[in-house]
């Protein structure tokens, strides 16, 4: 799915409305995970893994089930660099898992790192992480500066604000939130927050978190029919 090229004046704020209805079209791809639609886009790449860890605890046991996302990642590029904050949970990986491909690295407040600024990278992965920071739009910017001149492309899943639990939850005047949370995102705050960092937008797709139970027959055809519902929001962004 791609923006209308009318919304970009209203993306950099050249423009202002009030009340901007912004039209989200589905372009007729398959419904698929968030995981599995990155994987096909990231086959044969070079990509860093921004926040590549996990819970120490849930690791092994999201192997098993084929969810822990870097094994992935690492599966399908030609390199996949993981980086993150977790000293702790980098030292199991590597100690515990083998994976050595590496680096203890803050984006935000370290300087350029010569691991990342010595590759040209097709991807930069940074899922599940811009709802948890308390300044998103201080993140992209920082990664556009630092590192814009050595990556092609940044690929961004966040929580869908379009979510259809949000909706029916509501009903009941109830929130479900995960209580580490601090944004929603629809497709234009995504945008937004990104072309305020320096970013173009090059698509966006709605995705699933994970596989859908063969008995979920309805679920399954009212989210094919209507994707804006999804519970995750994908956004590929061009440095």
């Amino acid at each position: 799915m791609q923006f209308n090229k009318e919304l970009e004046p209203y993306l950099d704020s050249t423009k202002f409305s009030n009340g901007l209805k912004v039209k989200l079209e589905s372009n007729g791809a398959p419904m698929q995970t968030r995981m599995d639609y990155i994987e096909s886009i990231v086959n044969g790449k070079k990509i860093i893994h921004l926040g590549c860890t996990d819970h120490i605890p849930l690791i092994k046991a999201k192997i098993s089930n084929n969810q822990w996302f870097h094994k992935r990642l690492t599966e399908k590029a030609s390199r996949c660099l993981g980086v993150d904050i977790n000293e702790e949970a980098l030292s199991y990986v590597k100690n515990e898992l083998g994976y050595n491909d590496l680096i203890l690295h803050n984006v935000v407040t370290d300087a350029p790192h010569p691991s990342i600024l010595e590759t040209k990278w097709d991807y930069l992965i940074l899922g599940e992480i811009l709802e948890h920071v308390n300044n998103p739009t201080l993140l992209l910017q920082t990664i556009q500066e630092k590192y814009g001149s050595c990556i092609e492309k940044m690929i961004i899943t966040v929580p869908n604000a379009f979510d259809y639990k949000n909706f029916y939850y509501s009903l009941s005047n109830i929130e479900l939130i995960n209580t580490d949370h601090r944004f929603w995102f629809t497709p234009y705050t995504l945008a937004k927050i990104a072309v305020e960092a320096g970013l173009k937008v090059d698509n966006f797709e709605y995705c699933l978190p994970g596989e859908l139970g063969k008995r979920e027959y309805f679920k399954k055809f009212f989210l094919e029919r209507y994707p804006a519902f999804r519970e995750t929001l994908l956004m590929t962004l061009k440095f």
